[in-house]
Order: structure tokens, then C-alpha cells, then sequence
């Protein structure tokens, strides 16, 4: 497998982060346009250690982003690719200002996916760099996949937003699959460290990686959505969609998209609630159905897809 670029050595040159600048209201329904996220890199030089009496792994010394936009890493596992995939929000993502965005996946059904927040020290988020950056595990290598091994979860951990090919993904990386099934000792070792990384990461949600939501949490109230309006697929309740916005896909479209914000995302998620996302929506006196699918923008969101 070719190696395209450092995944974490320095944390320099594979960081990319994202700035989200908010548009203003412009009245009581508006979308944005499409965006394409506009890409950062971490200044080249690389971290050195400088150990304090409070910190078992060196921090970096790197300057660390802080802002409320900036990305620093997202982790997911396919567990979380229930539903909808224009639903799919990453399981964790911590930004610059220690923000630490957990979704819920519990509930694929939820007209909205549940975030949750909580507040990072600043020592934990330099702990976790310095982990990940003396893990040894680059964007690039190969962390295998065991033979004879069916129906598992695929990790994926990127540096910055969420990729969905993953900065590095690993097929059934529990450590139980890492012997007598046709992997290599480089392999195995990358999918050690792999695990160190992402354990590290989950531990900073209280309660561990099955409880969530521990008792700092506070919930996010997205000020934007993204609505995804597509064709329809199975059948299910009928509703009518008040809004002008995303427009109904025409025939020669597979679906339609727009950013929501202020007061339009508000209306947005006041009409899909208690709805799911197997609902027909249909304009007033319009027998033309589509499903629409929303999700709260946070850090690092793709936002629109390019047109299809």
C-alpha cells in the first residue's frame, strides 16, 4: 500500500482543519449554499517533548490550534452506520478549544441525530496528541484485516474531519483477531497502537465507550442543519413540507440540498419531529413525494454534496 502522506508523525503535515463561518439571517427561511470546506495545515515543524509533573506522556509543543472550528480528531466505528448514510455524524470529535462533540447512534430512527458536548482540559488534548503522534501509526500503512472474521465493526480515525475512507481504518481490530489470522507482525503492531489511540480518545467521554454521556454533558442545539431531500424510497407516512427549501429533485436529480440556519433550521427541526426519516414529505396540493433527511452541522461538517 502506498503511503501518501504522514498520518501522524508531527501531527504537522496530516492535520487539516476547518474553519465554519456562520451566514448571516436574511429572513424567516433562508439556505446557504453549497460549501467546500477550506483546508489548513498545521505549521511543518515538528513536536518535541516536553514532560511535566502532571502529564505521563509528553505534551506537544507544537502550537495546538485552539479555536471552537478547529478539528484536531474525529473517531467512529461502523457501528454508528446505521441509517441513512447522509445521516452519519462521527462518534467523537474534539476541536481546538477542547470541545468534545459525542453523537448518539443509539436511536438511527431519530429525526435529528443527538449531540452532546463536553469540555476537554487543555492538558488532556495535548496528552492525547502527544499519544497519538509517538504511536507510530501513519496515514497509509496497513493495519490488516484477519482472515475468517465476518459482521465485525470497522474503525476509522482521522486527523481533522471525518473521511470516511479514514485517514486509517481497521477491520475487527479487537485484539482477540490479532492472532492465527493471517496477519503480519507489522500488522499486529499497528493495530496495537491503533487500539492505544483510539481507548485514549474514548476515555475522555465519562462513563467509558458504551455510556456515553457522562455527567458534564451538556446538549448541542445546533444553530444549522443540513437537509438532504431525495427521491422517495420505501413507502411511509405522508407529510407536507412547509418550506421552500431544499426544492424537490427533478428527474434528472437524485436529491437536492441546502444548509439551514437561525430561524430556518428551527422550523426544519420543528417539522420532522416525532417523524422518521422513512417519511414521504410533499408540498401543499402536491401528490410528488420525497425523503427528506436532516443533521445537525457540527465542526468539521461537509456540508452540501456537489451535485448528482
Amino acid at each position: 500500500m502506498s503511503v501518501r502522506s504522514p498520518w501522524i508523525a508531527g501531527l504537522a503535515a496530516a492535520l487539516v482543519l476547518v474553519g465554519c463561518t456562520e451566514a448571516p439571517h436574511k429572513s424567516p427561511v433562508t439556505a446557504d449554499p453549497p460549501t467546500t470546506a477550506q483546508a489548513t495545515p498545521w505549521p511543518s515543524t515538528p513536536l518535541t517533548a516536553g514532560g511535566t509533573e502532571e502529564s505521563s506522556t509528553p505534551p506537544v509543543s507544537t502550537p495546538v490550534p485552539t479555536g471552537a472550528d478547529d478539528v484536531l480528531l474525529t473517531y467512529t466505528d461502523s457501528s454508528a452506520w446505521l441509517g441513512p448514510g447522509s445521516r452519519r455524524l462521527p462518534m467523537l470529535t474534539l476541536t481546538g478549544d477542547g470541545t468534545l462533540y459525542v453523537a448518539d447512534h443509539s436511536e438511527p430512527d431519530a429525526p435529528v441525530p443527538s449531540v452532546t458536548t463536553l469540555r476537554v482540559p487543555r492538558q488532556k488534548v495535548l496528552d492525547l496528541l502527544a499519544l497519538a503522534a509517538s504511536s507510530g501509526v501513519r496515514e497509509g500503512v496497513d493495519p490488516g484485516a484477519p482472515s475468517h472474521i465476518f459482521d465485525d465493526n470497522t474503525t476509522v480515525l482521522s486527523l481533522g474531519p471525518m473521511r470516511w475512507e479514514g485517514t486509517i481504518s481497521a477491520y475487527a481490530l479487537d485484539q482477540q483477531f490479532d492472532a492465527d489470522r493471517g496477519l503480519t507482525s507489522e500488522q499486529v503492531a499497528v493495530r496495537r497502537a491503533l487500539r492505544e489511540v483510539v481507548a485514549a480518545f474514548r476515555a475522555l467521554a465519562p462513563e467509558g465507550p458504551d455510556g456515553w454521556l457522562g455527567p458534564a454533558r451538556t446538549v448541542f442545539v445546533p444553530e444549522r442543519l443540513v437537509v438532504q431531500r431525495s427521491r422517495p424510497g420505501n413507502p411511509g407516512p405522508k407529510k407536507v413540507w412547509s418550506l421552500p427549501v431544499p426544492a424537490v429533485p427533478t428527474k434528472k436529480q437524485y436529491q437536492t440540498c441546502a444548509i439551514l440556519n437561525g430561524a430556518s433550521a428551527k422550523a426544519a427541526a420543528d417539522l420532522v419531529a416525532g417523524t422518521r426519516p422513512q417519511t414521504q414529505w410533499h408540498a401543499e396540493g402536491s401528490r410528488a413525494t420525497s425523503e427528506i433527511l436532516v443533521r445537525p452541522v457540527i465542526p468539521g461538517d461537509p456540508g452540501c454534496p456537489a451535485p448528482r
